[in-house]
């Protein structure tokens, strides 16, 4: 399907006016009538008898829109029972459709996932790549409890997927964070938090388990105690290590993120085989930014585009052995995938895929949507280019944001420009 043809789901003026009302907080069951018209969709169920009207009308007109292309209503209905669906994802990308059209590369209603820089202070204070070292030192003070729970009551009523809970280093809140992490999860808000694995004892990990939070990142950037404290700091390694142990020994899940460096790119293999011998659930690896201490070690720390492209060739190859959800942050990634996938024969040279599986996951990145890949269905096959360019580009200010300590607004965490202040009240303008 064209961008053309897909846009007819959306741009009829009727529908976009129906699809619209969806959006709106029914008066009698208080929810947003659109999550009451998937249960409709989805189970057939009885549901709120004031919203079913409309949720009717809204369901006949995407129903007749669908029409108009290769894709029928069983297959629809099929494709998304047997996709793990999050149904905010979902609201938040129909949204965005119905204020902006299906644009390439999307243009969502409200970040899908939100950066938060929860305190500037650090128990390290040394990583040679800290986006956040400049703020270490100064007189920014952190948001209060009461503060936070007003913004993440914002971030709700936009449809924000999720939180991704950073710093500094998040877990010198432990209480305050673990707080927000229970009041976003009670507002449909998924959390997940970064931090240097030194305060992950088994007493803050358990604290972190009862909030509710489902996954911790841990950085580290090194095999072995030299390599890896010579980035972050004396004894960051054993006890990063031991802060994962004690998050596996919990029940919880848990990933790295590396930073891709000079350093740590030629130790990949040795922290994969560190990361299955805990063992982890995730494997994730992000570019490095010349951004706060990263700038000052440039030259020490970044690699050529041949190196990266080395990289992302090696965990397209961990990921085809199906051990870690791994997932590679680096943006070329998509352009290896796609040559990869070529190679193999699973997409042709346009982009071509006869199997959603051969697609996805392993083309899409971590805000690709697998639900929404049936848009890019011909009626032969599915189209990676289309994926591609649909979630393709940077992301600041069109796919996440960032929050600073003390409630600025900025499109991308690493980058030091403020658009507003949330605390007051700028974040949906």
């Amino acid at each position: 399907m064209s961008e053309k043809e897909l846009n007819l789901l959306v741009r009829d003026p009727q529908a976009n006016a129906s699809l619209k009302r969806m959006f709106e907080v029914c008066p009698q069951c208080g929810k947003k009538k659109i999550y009451t018209a998937l249960q409709v969709a989805l189970t057939q169920a009885p549901q709120c008898t004031h919203c079913l009207p409309e949720i009717q009308e809204f369901l006949g007109y995407f129903m007749k829109a669908l029409s108009e292309t290769v894709i029928t209503r069983d297959m629809l209905m099929d494709f998304l029972k047997r996709l793990p669906i999050n149904p905010k994802k979902l609201v938040l990308t129909l949204k965005s459709m119905a204020l902006f059209g299906i644009t390439t590369p999307a243009t969502l209603a409200a970040p899908f996932q939100v950066v938060w820089d929860f305190t500037h202070r650090c128990n390290i204070k040394t990583c040679k790549q800290c986006y956040a070292s400049t703020l270490f030192d100064s007189d920014v003070s952190d948001i209060t409890r009461e503060q936070a729970f007003t913004i993440i009551d914002k971030l709700a009523a936009m449809d924000t997927v999720s939180i991704f809970w950073s710093g500094g280093e998040p877990l010198i809140r432990i209480d305050e964070v673990c707080e927000c992490i229970t009041y976003a999860r009670s507002k449909g808000i998924a959390s997940s938090l970064i931090t240097n694995g030194m305060l992950l004892t088994p007493e803050n990990v358990e604290k972190l388990k009862a909030a509710g939070l489902p996954i911790i990142y841990v950085s580290f950037d090194g095999a072995t105690r030299e390599s890896n404290d010579a980035i972050r700091g004396e004894g960051t390694f054993d006890r990063a290590v031991e802060g994962m142990k004690n998050v596996r020994a919990a029940g919880m899940m848990c990933s790295t993120l590396i930073t891709a460096t000079k350093t740590s790119w030629r130790e990949m293999p040795e922290m994969y085989a560190l990361a299955e011998e805990i063992p982890l659930n995730g494997f994730n690896v992000l570019n490095f930014l010349p951004v706060g201490a990263g700038a000052q070690n440039f030259e020490e720390l970044t690699l050529s585009a041949q190196e990266y492209d080395e990289v992302n060739r090696w965990l397209y190859d961990r990921r085809e052995e199906g051990k870690f959800v791994i997932f590679s942050l680096i943006p070329q990634f998509t352009r290896i995938a796609h040559e990869k996938l070529v190679e193999q024969g699973k997409i042709d040279e346009k982009g071509d895929a006869q199997s959603l599986e051969d697609i996805s996951p392993k083309l899409l990145l971590w805000i690709a949507d697998p639900e929404l890949a049936l848009f890019y269905y011909n009626g032969k096959s599915f189209n990676a280019n289309l994926v591609s360019q649909f979630h393709g580009g940077c992301s600041a200010g069109r796919v996440y944001a960032g929050i600073t300590a003390d409630g600025k607004l900025k499109p991308c965490p690493f980058y030091p420009l403020e658009v507003g202040d949330v605390v007051k009240g700028d974040l949906e303008s």
